[in-house]
């Protein structure tokens, strides 16, 4: 067996470890329309993979309940935090099987909570996708990057893409091209 190859079993039980939530210290709260979702965490997982959880639980951030943490972050849907979590545990994500909004939301997400690596990694990814992801969700989109600091270069980018596609507009409703 080589060196990838126990790498590859390792992320795979980190994973499991995260599904089965077994020998839990800390419950994270998010919420959706109402409905709070529980999840079963490690502190020491969460502590070395994100200076923001190492902060955070140090600082009793959260409330602690008989010996378990109970970390509310009703700002980040469920499903968010939970494919924050499983790259926590076991260090992969896939975006290509996200909608749009959703990988924007994840990239708000992480660089909240300091996971500086895959906040890097989606950022360049929302980069590359960023025509495809106005064009099937604009509005939200769109919403999302005048709104949102990390993504000041990408705003000029969006304005101009506007711009071209009004002057095409323009140019095919009076015939001629610019």
């Amino acid at each position: 067996m080589n060196e990838n190859n126990f790498l590859q079993e390792l992320s795979t039980d980190l994973g499991e470890l995260f599904s089965s939530g077994h020998n839990y210290d800390v419950i994270i709260q998010t919420e959706e329309n109402g409905n709070i979702k529980e999840f079963y965490t490690h502190s020491l997982i969460l502590c070395l993979r994100s200076p923001y959880f190492k902060t955070a639980l140090s600082k009793n951030w959260a409330y602690n309940e008989d010996g378990i943490i109970i970390f509310k972050k009703p700002n980040i849907l469920p499903e968010i935090m939970n494919l924050l979590l499983k790259y926590l545990y076991s260090g992969t994500i896939e975006l290509d099987k996200q909608k749009g909004i959703n990988v924007f939301k994840l990239f708000m997400a992480a660089d909240e909570l300091d996971i500086k690596k895959l906040s890097d990694y989606i950022l360049n990814y929302i980069t590359k996708k960023c025509e495809t992801f106005i064009k099937d969700d604009p509005i939200d989109i769109l919403q999302i990057i005048f709104q949102y600091e990390p993504f000041n270069y990408l705003r000029n980018y969006c304005l101009e893409l506007i711009e071209m596609i009004l002057k095409y507009e323009k140019s095919m409703k009076f015939g001629n091209i610019y």
